[in-house]
Parts: structure tokens; sequence; C-alpha cells
């Protein structure tokens, strides 16, 4: 929670889960990650990349992130996140 992932390379990380509000991730690569059932809520995430990162239960809630990764990211979003219960389309503002 809160950890600083400033221009970070997490491609394929397995980040299942992981409860990550207020992460500061700005220019990060996510890409092919598993962030399945993660809660991301009030992350900075400009910037970042989530080229086929499972997203499925992830909750984007408060996150910040760029217009063109918001549309992406709701082309693909679907799941309830467990612990909070939001939906990932819901928290994405799709």
């Amino acid at each position: 929670r809160g950890a600083v992932f400033n221009n970070s390379l997490l491609q394929g990380a397995d980040l299942r889960g992981a409860n990550m509000k207020d992460l500061l991730a700005y220019s990060t690569d996510f890409d092919d990650a598993d962030l399945r059932d993660a809660n991301l809520s009030n992350a900075l995430l400009m910037e970042s990349s989530f080229t086929n990162a499972q997203i499925e239960g992830t909750d984007f809630s408060e996150a910040v992130i760029n217009r063109i990764q918001q549309r992406q990211l709701c082309e693909r979003a679907e799941g309830k996140n467990t612990l909070s219960g939001i939906e990932t389309s819901y928290s994405l503002g799709c």
C-alpha cells in the first residue's frame, strides 16, 4: 500500500490480490501482468501500460489513468473485486 513503482518493469508479474491502494506508478509496464482481484484504488497510473494484463476483478476506483488506457481496459473489464465488491468496469468508469 502506498508503494512507488515509477518507470518500473512489472511485465508478467504475479500481483493477484495485491493491495496496491495509493500506488504511485507513473509510466510503469504492467504488460502481461496478473492483476486479478488486485486493489488499485486511488493509484496514480498515468502513462502506464496494461497490454494483455489480466484485470478480472481488479478495483481501479478513483485511480488516475489516461483516457486511452481507460478505453482499452474497459474493452476487457469483467468481474468483481472480492474484497471491495466493486465491479471492474464500474471502477474504471466504463
